[in-house]
């Protein structure tokens, strides 16, 4: 589990969207799990799962038809085990059938949360996954990333500052600037 700490402006967001494959590094090479994200793209895209600090809803929809929508279009099938075990994590079972319109800023983060780390994936890249959480998702967001970090599985994440949590081995870099400090 490693943190990218940095202030706004400090290239967080740019970085991950370079290992994301969604924009070419301006110099040198990049390599995720082994692959050059310039000469294959696409399989380090079926490796990996992204959250980006404006998570993307249809607001008309439930958050259990859209946790079926994404995972259908980012995998290509529905397993309505996981939809299910992803929901029961956000602790959203009174909201499930709800608009996510009718969703707070903390509950639209925790769908968004559980979107990305319950699908099949080596590397989640995470753009400021504590944002709008309260201590509880805080802790239960600390807590499945240690599940998923004991299951081998590498956790990179973007942080405005640390949010301490004695659960998380995290290791920690400080970027100012585009440089690591």
């Amino acid at each position: 589990i490693t943190g990218l700490i940095g202030p706004n402006g400090s290239g967080k967001t740019t970085l991950l969207k370079i290992f994301a494959t969604l924009i070419p590094p301006s110099s040198g090479i990049v390599a995720i799990l082994g692959k050059d994200i310039s000469r294959e793209p696409e399989h380090i895209r079926r490796e990996i799962s992204v959250l980006f600090h404006q998570p993307g809803f249809y607001e008309e929809l439930t958050g259990k038809e859209n946790l079926s929508l994404f995972f259908r279009i980012l995998r290509g099938r529905i397993e309505p085990r996981i939809v299910e075990e992803a929901l029961e994590w956000t602790g959203l079972n009174l909201w499930v059938d709800a608009p996510v319109r009718t969703y707070s800023r903390g509950m639209k983060q925790k769908l968004a949360l559980a979107r990305a780390l319950f699908l099949p994936a080596q590397l989640f890249l995470l753009d400021e996954p504590f944002t709008a959480l309260d201590d509880n998702g805080v802790a239960q967001t600390s807590s499945r990333f240690l599940h998923l970090l004991h299951q081998g599985k590498t956790i990179l994440f973007t942080a405005h500052r640390w949010i301490p949590s004695p659960l998380l081995p995290v290791r920690l870099f400080y970027l100012k600037e585009g440089k690591i400090s």
